[in-house]
């Protein structure tokens, strides 16, 4: 009768968490506050190289290796291992001047860098002269300064809003955004003309011998008169930071505000994003500052998220999450402020407000995704970073952050492994799918042994799902009724042949009400051989 009082309340304990089915358990959001970084290249590691970083890329065909690309022009191969100190890479700061928001801007690897050794930089020779997009070429190990061709010039009255970031798309075309030239309130009214290259988004095929050519679907590609056939999409003030999801092909980027508000926009073809005519979702005050105004008359593209100056002062623009540890936010974009720290994310398919990740002490200067789809952070003076989950808020990286589901925290951590992003605490991450679910939604899953280490049922052999105790696929009454013979059974010194642990789930020497506590999240969830 102890065990069946016990089994009652376990099934109570149940109703708890079965109140949301698995579905909603796969739109489980970020958590506020419940994320930190965690070094891939420390301070201590890059030494002289970890200053004013910008830039942080992977070498293709080199999967341990990296360049790092500091504001002053100076480029450092790293290793991820820390197996080799920084190495000079590359010096362009003959090429540039570093002062205030002028400087090296952003480096990129042609996506066939392997076979081309392609190398493309935007950076500025120092106001009032152009800025200057160029190429040139590079092995892993060293970037040949003297081969620099410029491929755009980009007019420029003053040193600030420089823009300056460059990707590239699935179909090898560059994308380059760019400020709208300086000053304060667009004086030169550069945001909304069609005829400057200022306050755009810009994409071009760079694939040729030389110079660039327009690609194909530009959408002012066949416009009359000036209007320039760069342009992809316009009306931004400084976009800092622009990204393309690997995935989906969609550009995001952050535009840093004038005096109010700092604006996150995904970015379509054509589309128009509002500057000077608005500072966010919210109406700019254009005023004449010697050149014609140009009409207000939209139609205007909202930005996808918006802060004002309460909570920051210049937004960094991210990436969308595209790895395997953190779940609940892939697809999420993840961007940041560069003075406060702060990090939000907000959904790319849905239209819920951002989600405050973060409250960092660096300054956020740069996102990218590693090849893995996890997020590196760079850090301006402080490094370069992995985004991981701190999920519990303790300001330490350890298991309980792994297993942030855990009903039963207090009571320890589960006795076998659980490895990152095992939010439901089984063993086993969101590796594979199951009928078209990640495992995180569907208990117990392995690509190589699913739910039991033989095939046979009752077999006493280890469960590979420990709350699966009689091997039948599913966590239900039987598994419940199975501990039976071992309840309240202690065990193991002295050895005690009546004690079985496979049956101890928490591993505290005894088999009792706490170990059936912990199959509550588990119960009806089933798992397939």
């Amino acid at each position: 009768m102890k065990l069946w009082r016990a089994v009652a309340a376990v099934l109570a304990i149940v109703t708890v968490f079965t109140a949301l089915d698995d579905g909603e358990r796969l739109e489980a959001a970020p958590r506020t506050n419940g994320y930190a970084l965690q070094p891939i290249l420390s301070s201590g590691y890059l030494d002289s190289a970890d200053s004013s970083l910008i830039e942080f890329a992977m070498i293709p065909g080199e999967p341990n290796e990296a360049i790092v690309a500091s504001q002053s022009g100076l480029i450092y191969r790293v290793a991820l291992d820390a197996s080799f100190a920084p190495a000079a890479w590359g010096n362009l700061s003959g090429s540039l001047t570093f002062n205030g928001e002028q400087g090296l801007m952003s480096v990129a690897f042609a996506p066939n860098f392997e076979t081309s050794g392609r190398v493309y930089a935007y950076y500025t020779p120092g106001s009032p002269t152009p800025t200057v997009l160029a190429r040139y070429s590079a092995t892993e190990t060293d970037l040949n300064e003297a081969s620099g061709v410029p491929l755009l010039n980009i007019e420029e009255f003053a040193s600030n809003h420089n823009g300056g970031h460059i990707d590239f798309d699935s179909d090898g075309y560059l994308y380059l955004s760019l400020g709208d030239g300086g000053g304060g309130g667009d004086p030169r009214e550069k945001g909304q003309a069609l005829n400057t290259l200022l306050g755009k988004v810009l994409r071009l095929d760079v694939s040729g011998p030389t110079g660039y050519a327009i690609p194909p679907g530009n959408p002012f590609s066949d416009g009359p008169g000036p209007i320039r056939e760069e342009i992809f999409a316009y009306g931004f003030r400084n976009p800092w930071r622009m990204s393309i999801d690997p995935l989906t092909d969609d550009v995001w980027l952050g535009d840093v505000g004038q005096g109010a508000w700092e604006e996150v926009d995904k970015v379509v073809s054509g589309g128009n994003y509002g500057w000077d005519c608005e500072e966010g979702n919210h109406a700019f005050s254009d005023s004449d500052q010697g050149y014609p105004l140009l009409p207000c008359g939209g139609p205007f593209l909202p930005a996808r998220a918006e802060y004002s100056h309460s909570f920051g002062q210049a937004v960094t623009g991210g990436v969308v999450y595209r790895g395997d540890d953190l779940p609940e936010l892939y697809g999420w974009y993840v961007y940041g402020d560069f003075y406060t720290g702060r990090l939000w994310a907000v959904d790319t398919v849905g239209e819920g407000a951002a989600v405050l990740l973060a409250d960092l002490n660096y300054n956020l200067a740069s996102f990218t995704l590693l090849p893995d789809g996890e997020i590196a952070v760079v850090t301006y003076n402080d490094g370069v970073h992995k985004l991981v989950g701190d999920y519990d808020q303790d300001g330490v990286l350890n298991q309980s952050d792994n297993c942030p589901d855990w009903p039963n925290a207090g009571q320890g951590m589960p006795s076998w492994s659980v490895p990152a992003g095992d939010a439901d605490c089984d063993g086993y991450p969101n590796t594979v799918t199951v009928s078209g679910r990640g495992n995180e939604a569907v208990i117990g899953t392995n690509a190589a042994d699913q739910c039991s280490n033989t095939v046979g049922l009752n077999d006493e052999v280890v469960d590979a799902w420990p709350p699966d105790v009689n091997d039948s696929r599913t966590v239900n009454l039987s598994d419940l009724s199975s501990f039976s013979p071992w309840y309240n059974v202690i065990g193991p010194n002295p050895p005690n042949p009546a004690f079985n642990p496979r049956f101890d789930l928490n591993a505290n020497n005894v088999v009792n009400l706490s170990d059936l506590s912990l199959m509550g999240p588990f119960y009806n969830k089933s798992c397939t051989p």
